[in-house]
């Protein structure tokens, strides 16, 4: 899939800058690599499964305020995992707050998991192997403060 396919980038708001990236004006059979690209572009370079039993569908909107970025994202099941690699692009090497809204979230990184559920928040580091499991529908809100970078905490995974 080429980047021309996210012109199905629909401006929210002119006036506050949000982009909405949204499946629901792609084929379904087009979703999965669609999807995976606006990931991979705006959060990390992850390889994505949906679920076998349902449609991939995610709204996901993304809010820039100064030097912090809102993510609000609504989405059927799924998993995503970030291989032992390098960042895809140098502005992925940050950490994410993840803060539930509703469903089920585990993540798992560096040999410890977390559940989260509606109401609990985690933070993790983006461009360390991780893996996420939402086996049901969720939404989670993601603030990402940009400079906040992992060299400079001296994080190893």
């Amino acid at each position: 899939m080429n980047m021309t396919a996210l012109s199905h980038e629909l401006p929210v708001n002119p006036d506050r800058g949000g982009l909405k990236f949204s499946t629901n004006a792609i084929a379904p059979r087009e979703r999965h690599d669609w999807l995976r690209e606006v990931i991979c572009r705006e959060y990390a370079n992850v390889e994505i499964t949906s679920s076998a039993h349902g449609e991939l569908s995610q709204d996901l909107t993304i809010y820039p305020w100064g030097n912090l970025q809102l993510s609000t994202i609504q989405s059927s099941a799924i998993s995503l995992e970030r291989l032992p690699r390098e960042p895809h692009l140098n502005s992925q090497d940050a950490y994410f707050v993840v803060m539930l809204v509703s469903g089920d979230y585990l993540l798992e990184q560096n040999g410890r998991e977390v559940l989260l559920q509606p109401g609990d928040m985690t933070i993790y580091d983006a461009t360390c192997p991780h893996r996420i499991h939402c086996p049901d529908e969720f939404t989670k809100l993601i603030p990402c403060l940009s400079g906040l970078r992992t060299h400079a905490l001296q994080v190893v995974c």
